[in-house]
């Protein structure tokens, strides 16, 4: 682990001097992000669009304290039912992307083209299907919340 990514940890749990970037959803689960002021933030927000119940998700880069220092990452496979197709993105300040882009031209030769045009057609279609796709979901999980919260003695905690 490199000082920058130790930093980012650190800061993740403790900070002195904290920005604090607080909303009802960060990620899928309620929480406040502290860091230190000007230490980088990696917003992993592939679940971006399953959110259940009346959570309310709001993306780390609405936060105009972390725009600049956050490196963003999402991908087409939890929203888009494409799961094992391996297509996503990343935005961030030129000054944090050349790192992940050096590991990325080295490890990925290129996204095969069926992916892409999958990806594409994702994009342009009505995100009502998404919608409808959450809901479903969302029936089995209540399904299987609703199993366990039958369990005598067992505490579940409703994700």
């Amino acid at each position: 682990m490199n000082n920058a990514s130790r930093r980012l940890s650190q800061s993740a749990l403790c900070g002195r001097d904290p920005v604090r970037a607080q909303s009802t959803a960060v990620t899928p689960r309620p929480g406040l992000i502290l860091l230190h002021k000007g230490d980088p933030c990696f917003a992993d927000e592939v679940y971006d669009h399953l959110i259940f119940g009346n959570t309310i998700f709001t993306s780390t880069i609405e936060h105009p304290d972390l725009v600049e220092r956050t490196l963003y990452v999402n991908s087409f496979s939890k929203t888009y039912a494409m799961t094992g197709w391996r297509i996503g993105y990343i935005a961030a300040p030129q000054a944090l992307i050349d790192g992940p882009m050096t590991i990325h031209l080295n490890c990925v030769n290129s996204v095969h083209w069926p992916t892409q045009r999958a990806a594409l057609a994702a994009l342009a279609c009505s995100q009502a299907e998404v919608r409808e796709t959450v809901e479903g979901y969302d029936v089995r999980r209540r399904l299987l919340l609703n199993g366990l919260l039958s369990i005598p003695g067992l505490t579940v905690i409703e994700p």
